[in-house]
Order: structure tokens, then C-alpha cells, then sequence
């Protein structure tokens, strides 16, 4: 569980988004196959969360969803 409510990620480039994806491809063995959630503050945070998802879902077993609803990604977890 990522709770990123307090970050700020106005100035997020799609460059940068890529950069974190490819380190993602790098640990794959580290992070294994499991579950992230990823909580955003805002529409804007969760839609460059949601780019960031896309980039890295053709990267290994683990899954990560976006949420904006603390309860629904505990729910997602704990499904």
C-alpha cells in the first residue's frame, strides 16, 4: 500500500514516468508477484498514477491499481 496523497506530482513527465517504469523492469525479481495500491489525492494525480500503471503492466507478475478511495484499495488488496 502506497499512500502518495502527500506527494506532488505537478511536474511528472511522461519522460520520467518511463524512467521509473524501466527501474520497475530492472527489480522484477525484487517485487515479485504481488499487489501495490497506489492512493492519489486528486483527479490529476491518480490520471498520471493510471500512465504509470500502463507503463509498467507488461512488466512482470506484480499488480498495481490507482485508486483515489482509501477503502476501495484496501478492498482490492484484501480480494
Amino acid at each position: 500500500f502506497f499512500d502518495n496523497r502527500k506527494l506532488k506530482f505537478n511536474e511528472t513527465t511522461i519522460e520520467l514516468m518511463k524512467k521509473v517504469s524501466e527501474n520497475h523492469k530492472t527489480r522484477e525479481k525484487q517485487i515479485g508477484n504481488g499487489k501495490a495500491a497506489i492512493l492519489m489525492k486528486s483527479l490529476e494525480d491518480y490520471l498520471r498514477g493510471r500512465q504509470f500503471e500502463l507503463l509498467t503492466s507488461h512488466h512482470g507478475s506484480a499488480k498495481f491499481n490507482i485508486f483515489m478511495d482509501e477503502d476501495k484499495a484496501l478492498q482490492w488488496l484484501t480480494s
